[in-house]
C-alpha cells in the first residue's frame, strides 16, 4: 500500500507532524467523518473497482491488470484519488476551523493593540487570512485525511467490500 511513510525524506516532518496530531488525538474526529465518507462513497469505489477504464484510475487499472497491484493497493489508491478530488469529507467542519483560525488572529491582533477589534479591521484580518493560509490550510488537511484513511484502511475496506460470507442452511 502506498504510505507517508515511504515518501521522500522533505516529508518526515510532515509525518512527525502527522504522528503528533494522532497520538494527541487530534484526528478522532476525522476517523468518525471519514467512516461516514467511506461508507456513502463505497457504491463509486466499487465501480471505480470494477471498470478500470475510468480516467480517474486508468494507469492503476492496467498496473492491477499486470499484476503489479493487489486489490486493496487499487482500493487504496482510488480512495486516495477521491479525497485528493473532494478536498473535504465535511465541508461545516472545515468551515468552522478555518473560522476559529480566523478569530484567533483576531484575538492576537486585540491583544496587540489593547484593544478592542473594529469590524473593519476584522474583516481585513479575515480576509488576509484567506489570502496567506487558506489554500495551505485546505492543502494540509487534506494531508491529515490520508494519514486518517492510511492509519485506519483495514476498518475502512470493510466498509467497501461487502462481506463474502454467507449462511449455510441448517441440515434437517
Amino acid at each position: 500500500m502506498l504510505s507517508l511513510y515511504t515518501m521522500k525524506e522533505e516529508m518526515s516532518t510532515f509525518r512527525r507532524s502527522l504522528d503528533d496530531e494522532w497520538r494527541r488525538g487530534l484526528l478522532d474526529k476525522l476517523e468518525v467523518d471519514l467512516e461516514s465518507f467511506i461508507s456513502e462513497k463505497a457504491p463509486e469505489i466499487r465501480a471505480a473497482l470494477k471498470n478500470k477504464n475510468s480516467t480517474m484510475i486508468r494507469a492503476a487499472g492496467r498496473k492491477k491488470e499486470t499484476g503489479v497491484l493487489t486489490d486493496q493497493e487499487m482500493m487504496d489508491l482510488i480512495v486516495r484519488r477521491i479525497l485528493w478530488r473532494h478536498g473535504t469529507i465535511n465541508p461545516r467542519r472545515d468551515l468552522e476551523d478555518q473560522q476559529k483560525e480566523i478569530q484567533e488572529e483576531i484575538w492576537y491582533e486585540g491583544e496587540r493593540i489593547q484593544g478592542p477589534v473594529t469590524t473593519k479591521r476584522r474583516e481585513e484580518i479575515a480576509r488576509h487570512w484567506s489570502r496567506l493560509h487558506a489554500a495551505r490550510w485546505r492543502e494540509w488537511h487534506v494531508m491529515e485525511l490520508l494519514y486518517t484513511w492510511e492509519k485506519k484502511a483495514p476498518k475502512f475496506m470493510k466498509l467497501i467490500l461487502p462481506s463474502k460470507t454467507t449462511r449455510r442452511k441448517k441440515k434437517s
